[in-house]
């Protein structure tokens, strides 16, 4: 098991953020009260998926949808929303093995 480093005063907590597409989305709505109405139907659409190259059934993909997302979002501030859009990012950087 690997061992903890101390954190250094003054120094805040990595907020974790899971792969879990449906969690994502229930964090945005939770913490994102600005634009969400603008938005509703992308978070609605990313908490439906399970793979990020999941196609939806009109040929939108889970990486359109969080691209769209994204770029939406950039008005969207604060160490939950920076670790959100980080999660998201490294999803998008990943290919799904089940699609290889």
């Amino acid at each position: 098991m690997k061992k903890l480093k101390p954190m250094k005063p003054g120094q805040k907590a990595k907020i974790l953020i899971p792969a879990d597409f449906k969690m994502i989305a229930d964090t945005i709505r939770k913490n994102w009260d600005d634009r969400l109405n603008e938005i509703l139907p992308l978070i609605d659409m990313m908490e439906t998926l399970t793979s990020i190259d999941e196609r939806f059934p009109d040929g939108y993909t889970g990486r359109q949808l969080v691209t769209d997302f994204l770029a939406y979002s950039k008005a969207w501030k604060g160490r939950i929303a920076q670790a959100v859009k980080e999660k998201l990012i490294e999803l998008l950087d990943t290919q799904d093995l089940n699609n290889q």
